[in-house]
Formats: structure tokens, sequence, C-alpha cells
């Protein structure tokens, strides 16, 4: 098992991919699957929460066990275009969104550095989550001012939602 591992291993840390899209996100608890109302947008928001949830989460029950380690973290790229916004099927929005956004977006380097900087800063407080920072910030990747803790949506803050 990973746990125990991480467990005995100094300084261990779990970072997940989440996005600034975990704000839109909420749990139907009665069809979490989507099997009966999919919404790739929606199943993709709650996504992006659930892993700002388990890292605040495995925080709570690496503590409670009494352990140092391992620290859990999240971070998200900012607006990078990869594979699957120039390459993968897009409606009328998705296409308006990637000719306005393409001139803002980072690097594939740009969009590792928050995960980057959780996974290896000293800085970094066990929790939080990373991405870039200040007014517009998908500015910042073109002046190189990426890593920062940044906001998660309200709900990853509720300890009775992350124990679900």
């Amino acid at each position: 098992e990973l746990m125990p591992v991480l467990g005995r291993t100094e300084g261990s840390r779990v970072v997940t991919q989440s996005s600034s899209a975990n704000w839109l996100g909420k749990f139907d608890w009665d069809d979490l699957n989507a099997t009966e109302n999919y919404k790739p947008w929606a199943q993709y928001a709650m996504t992006k929460l659930s892993n700002v949830v388990f890292a605040k989460e495995l925080n709570e029950r690496v503590k409670a066990a009494g352990l140092k380690q391992p620290t859990a973290y999240s971070a998200h790229p900012g607006y990078v275009i990869g594979q699957l916004q120039a390459l993968g099927k897009r409606g009328i929005g998705e296409k308006f969104i990637y000719v306005v956004m393409s001139p803002t977006a980072g690097t594939y380097e740009t969009g590792a550095r928050p995960a980057l900087y959780a996974a290896t800063s000293s800085a970094a407080t066990p929790g939080d989550f990373f991405g870039p920072t200040g007014w517009m910030p998908l500015l910042k990747h073109l002046k190189g001012k990426h890593s920062g803790e940044v906001k998660a949506s309200k709900l990853a803050h509720d300890p009775e939602l992350r124990k679900k």
C-alpha cells in the first residue's frame, strides 16, 4: 500500500491537479457519476472540486492519525492550451474562448509551475491550493509570475462535505 510508504518517507507530499473551475463544482449525491444527467462542464468542475477536497481531507486524516506526512496540496495550471483545447471537439462557445484566450494562454512550462511549487516549496502550507495569482491571473503567464496560494471553492472548506 502507498500510504504506509508515504507515512514513513520524510517530507512526502501528494499534489492533486485541479482547476479554477472547482468554484463551479457541486456534488449531486444522487447521481455522482452523472449517469442520469451528464453535462461535460459540470462533471469537469465537480472532478476539480473533488481534487481540492481530497487534498484538504487527506491532510486532516494524516493529522488525526498523529502523522507528520504525507502532506497534501492542490494546484491548477491556469489556462494552458494543450491538445485537448487545440484538437478536441468544440462547440461555438469553446471556439470563441479558444480564439479570445489563446494570446494569454500559458505554456506547458508555466502550467506546471503551481504543481511544482506545491511539490517542492518549503513555503507551501499543507492543504493550500496553488495557481496563477493576482488580478487577471491569465496575464501572469506572460510575465512569468505564476505560483501562489489562490482561493478554493467554499465547498472545499466544509469538513462535513469532505468526510463524504
